[in-house]
């Protein structure tokens, strides 16, 4: 078989454009452990890297402090091998109170040889209050496992998932990728339907939703990304509901197919960092007024022999700033 890389929270890294570890698990409540790698056939000796553990965390009514770390990671692949995918870390307490050197890992091991990285794993953390330290200060990590080759063979694994909940609200999800520049994706599964009051995709991720998936951001809820390499929001033939009939999102990318949905929001602004891309020949349709910030992109995604993406907008105003 190809050495691609173990998924869980994030899809493994593909080896020559092959099959791929798929993602699996529960967003909030997770307790599975991450697949491990594939390894080349033919390889005497050579296996992929096993997938991290399940660690769950419970003091509903005390205090979990975290000075040190708390890791479930996946293993690196031995020779022409993929990286096995993170596990599960799941803290729910009524008090948690984190230092600054406090860590939560979950993150996929490397590939080795033209092997995958593994996909992230999950974290979720469950809490009502945060002691002396705000849950933002934690050092959380779930990475994909960097690939060991290029674009098109031995990709680095996908981002997994970390989801906060401080009992108030619908939760925040964050999903990034550290410094890997090659990433596969973060597909949805599970929950056909997930909504968080704050989605944060960063850091290169590429978080996708599918066919029969919907991504919801509660209303007064936001969508961002930052990072050194842009990440992207991937809707296709999904839906993204927005909340508010006026949206507005910035620092990562949405890239949109025409059998998509985007629900609820009539006007939406495009931020300064950030683009829409269109995808197939259809038609991108807003009741209200589209804006494009200084330094933002409306655009569609690159042909090739064949003019197989256009861009289509049809809404009240068009504002090109």
């Amino acid at each position: 078989s190809s050495s691609d890389g173990g998924g869980h929270g994030g899809n493994g890294g593909d080896y020559e454009s092959g099959s791929t570890g798929d993602t699996y698990g529960d967003v909030e409540q997770p307790t599975t452990i991450g697949a491990s790698g594939a390894h080349q056939d033919g390889y005497t000796g050579c296996r992929g890297g096993s997938g991290g553990g399940a660690v769950k965390l419970s003091a509903l009514s005390g205090t979990i402090t975290v000075a040190g770390t708390i890791s479930a990671d996946g293993n690196n692949s031995d020779s022409w091998g993929g990286g096995g995918a993170g596990g599960s870390v799941w803290i729910e307490a009524g008090t948690v109170d984190v230092t600054e050197t406090g860590t939560v890992t979950s993150s996929g091991g490397n590939g080795n040889s033209t092997g995958g990285g593994g996909g992230g794993g999950r974290i979720a953390i469950h809490y009502t209050d945060t002691g002396t330290n705000a849950v933002s200060s934690w050092d959380l990590q779930a990475y994909g496992g960097p690939g060991s080759g290029s674009s098109t063979e031995g990709r680095d694994g996908g981002a997994g998932t970390i989801f906060l909940d401080d009992g108030t609200g619908q939760g925040d999800l964050v999903v990034g990728n550290g410094s890997n520049d090659n990433s596969n994706r973060t597909t949805q599964v599970t929950t056909a339907s997930q909504t968080f009051d704050n989605i944060t995709v960063k850091d290169g991720a590429d978080y996708y939703v599918g066919s029969g998936y919907t991504l919801v951001v509660a209303s007064g809820g936001s969508l961002t990304g930052s990072g050194t390499y842009q990440p992207t929001l991937t809707i296709d033939a999904g839906t993204l509901d927005t909340g508010v009939t006026s949206f507005s999102f910035s620092g990562v990318d949405i890239d949109y197919d025409s059998d998509s949905t985007l629900a609820t929001v009539q006007d939406l602004t495009i931020g300064s960092d950030a683009a829409f891309r269109s995808y197939d020949t259809g038609t991108l349709s807003l009741s209200g007024t589209v804006t494009v910030q200084s330094g933002g992109t409306l655009t569609h995604a690159d042909n090739s022999t064949a003019q197989t993406n256009v861009l289509t907008v049809s809404a009240d105003a068009i504002d090109i700033q």
